[in-house]
């Protein structure tokens, strides 16, 4: 099991801290940290891509799921001289308004020509969470399980670019995890089917799997991509005979696009999700809707496919504004035509071009879906991929 608010707090961080475009020069270095950019903008890319040290990262957490909170997260970065891609060190804490709270690290290193990146990550939470049953099978919203999971886990693993100027990425990963699942109250139980199995409440699961990636990425940046896409497909195989306490697999397959429809004034971004999970997956593990404007884990089951279009017009050099919205479905077993359900989103928003030598925005998103309304705080683009 992964901790989705937990990661997706951590790879915000990352994204602000990953600098692997133009590195400081000799002559910017004498002139002292500056702020304020040539067109008297604030812009803080020479402050990212300071020689190796720590800064302290204050990223909001604004996800419906747990309420309003904060990640604070110190970065380390590091980029040898000679190396166009930067080695960052991320260690912290997050805490929530509904109790939800978890300490992590990561490291993220490139090697052998810059040809593989290691990852490795400590994560230990504890979640708070409300659980709405699984595609047809809804508990009404004003019923939901409430339950938590205290997690402690690792992950570590690579990714190999196949050939040196190549778009095509293999990756590696395993993660063992230690999950304690509790209620914290229960007055859904009549609603639920039966074919909901909720065993893994009040027991110990153990997390052992591996995670097999291949992806072709022609992205022209990390942070808020202009052009490009990123498709990958994955598969997790989380095994008895890895040490794991059951047997099941989620497959995995993303594509996000992005497209200038008008040379720096409009662009169109896209994105596109599958998942189908086996076996004797727990209920808190199955796959959910992402999507602005819906709670995290709120729409679960044991598959799910969405997607989301965006599209940014930039009204000035630095700011820019921007709508979107999006679609996902969600069932149980294979029914993706039977037994499911349909959600749909929307919202608005804006950025600001906070570092124009990495490309990267900020800015706020506010989201909409038939029950909801949340406000995102965003760093690169709303969809972060490293």
């Amino acid at each position: 099991m992964k901790a989705p608010i937990l990661f997706s707090c951590l790879l915000i961080s990352l994204t602000t801290a990953h600098a692997n475009e133009t590195p400081l020069s000799k002559a910017d270095d004498e002139k002292g940290l500056r702020f304020f950019d040539d067109d008297g903008y604030l812009d803080i890319g020479e402050f990212l891509d300071r020689p190796f040290g720590f800064y302290p990262v204050v990223v909001p957490i604004t996800e419906p799921a747990v309420g309003y909170g904060a990640a604070v997260v110190p970065v380390f970065m590091n980029r040898p001289e000679g190396r166009e891609k930067t080695d960052f060190y991320a260690l912290g804490g997050l805490a929530t308004e509904n109790g939800t709270e978890g300490l992590f690290a990561f490291y993220s290193g490139y090697h052998l020509d810059e040809r593989l990146q290691i990852e490795a990550a400590l994560i230990g939470a504890s979640i708070n969470l409300d659980f709405y049953g699984l595609g047809s099978s809804i508990i009404p919203s004003n019923n939901p399980l409430r339950y938590n999971v205290d997690l402690t886990g690792i992950e570590f693993g690579g990714e190999w670019k196949l050939k040196e100027d190549a778009n095509w990425n293999v990756g590696l990963k395993y993660f063992y995890g230690d999950a304690n699942a509790s209620i914290r109250s229960f007055p859904g139980s009549e609603f639920l089917p039966p074919e909901i199995d909720l065993s893994a409440l009040g027991a110990r699961t153990i997390f052992s799997s591996f995670k097999t990636t291949i992806n072709y990425d022609t992205r022209n940046n990390i942070f808020t991509p202009t052009k490009g896409q990123i498709t990958e497909l994955g598969v997790v195989w989380n095994q008895k005979a890895f040490g794991a306490d059951d047997d099941f697999q989620i497959l995995q397959f993303q594509t996000l696009q992005f497209h200038p429809l008008i040379e720096d004034k409009l662009y169109l971004s896209a994105r596109g999700d599958f998942k189908q999970s086996f076996g004797n997956i727990p209920f808190y593990r199955q796959p959910y809707l992402e999507l602005r404007g819906a709670p995290i884990a709120r729409y679960q089951g044991d598959g799910i496919i969405q997607a989301e279009a965006e599209l940014r017009w930039q009204v000035h050099q630095r700011w820019s504004l921007l709508g979107f919205a999006g679609v996902g479905n969600y069932w149980i077993d294979d029914s993706v035509f039977e037994g499911n359900k349909t959600i749909a989103t929307g919202g608005l928003g804006f950025r600001y071009l906070i570092s124009k030598r990495h490309g990267m925005h900020t800015g706020v998103d506010v989201g909409f879906s038939e029950n909801d309304t949340a406000v995102y705080i965003q760093f690169g683009h709303a969809w972060p991929r490293t």
